[in-house]
């Protein structure tokens, strides 16, 4: 019988920059599948700080990022990415648009995070198992 393999993603919040204070309260959440999770709330701070971690369950592809009234954006992740696999958090930098008007000088909130994927008892290699290419592509 083939192990079941554990599959999981964690993902710290670490720090935002350039965010217009009036803009403020700041906040992040995250969305995996099903799973969501929270940070803090900031106010009234152009460089938030949050180092928060939050540890999703499964595989999949697609990590969403909302500042909850100011914008969103979608993270593709390629989970066979090895430094993404590789047992140390990968540091991503994510612009997030923030809606304000007109959009073409809507300010964006520069978003840094860590990710990991983890992999546990995979005995066997998935014969679909597309190349490594990109670690993400923002969307």
């Amino acid at each position: 019988a083939m192990k079941r393999v554990k599959k999981s993603l964690t993902v710290t919040v670490v720090e935002g920059r350039d965010l217009p204070v009036r803009q403020a309260p700041c906040q992040v959440k995250l969305q995996y599948k099903d799973d969501k999770a929270e940070t803090m709330v900031v106010r009234n701070v152009p460089d938030p700080l949050w180092n928060e971690q939050f540890t999703f369950r499964g595989a999949y592809s697609v990590l969403m990022i909302e500042i909850p009234g100011q914008g969103e954006t979608r993270l593709e992740l390629d989970l066979y990415y090895e430094p993404l696999v590789g047992g140390r958090p990968v540091a991503l930098w994510i612009q997030v648009p923030l809606s304000t008007t007109p959009v073409e000088q809507s300010p964006r909130l520069h978003l840094r995070l860590q990710a990991e994927f983890h992999r546990y008892n995979s005995m066997h290699v998935d014969p679909d198992r597309p190349a490594p290419s990109r670690l993400l592509v923002q969307q």
